[in-house]
């Protein structure tokens, strides 16, 4: 089974350790879900929001803390690159802060699986390899719960473009049969 978790960046925090706080992650982030710790401690008016995606496979981590960035802007990406995907084998799009792309690419001759990786100047610096179908299906939930939730508190961010957004994800569940 493959869940999905988005999770704010506490404001003021910075993280210096991520061995630190992977292993603490409440003291560093706020889950998309628990809206009273988000109308608290997260204000909704700003152009982008840094955070994380967690992945999780079994006891294998993909993306979490050490790949963490603006989860809106890599939230955004994933949907573009599954809007992509339809048509071709490898999508990538860069991250917001840092000088990665995450891709996603169909497996070669194996149409069961997918490839989520890392890339840092044309060098693929982490890939986890995943069942195709449950991955998309789970990725498209998780993109669906975080811009539904941005959009029942009001995030400025999503305000004028929120439908757009969710029905862009309801379009590809259609494609993928997710």
């Amino acid at each position: 089974m493959i869940e999905v978790t988005s999770y704010f960046l506490k404001p003021n925090v910075l993280i210096d350790d991520i061995e630190k706080a992977s292993i603490h992650r409440n003291q560093y982030f706020i889950e998309v879900n628990d809206r009273e710790k988000v109308l608290k401690h997260i204000s909704t008016t700003h152009p982008v929001y840094p955070g994380m995606i967690e992945i999780k496979h079994g006891q294998t981590t993909i993306l979490g803390t050490a790949y963490n960035d603006s989860v809106d802007g890599l939230w955004y990406n994933i949907i573009q690159c599954l809007n992509l995907l339809t048509n071709h084998r490898h999508v990538s799009a860069p991250f917001v802060y840092h000088p990665f792309e995450l891709a996603l690419t169909f497996v070669q001759n194996n149409h069961e699986e997918i490839t989520i990786s890392i890339i840092q100047e044309d060098t693929i610096i982490d890939s986890w390899r995943l069942p195709r179908y449950e991955t998309i299906t789970a990725l498209l939930h998780g993109a669906n719960l975080f811009f539904k939730q941005l959009k029942e508190l009001n995030f400025n961010l999503v305000v004028n473009d929120s439908e757009d957004i969710l029905d862009t994800i309801t379009k590809l569940k259609t494609q993928y049969d997710a």
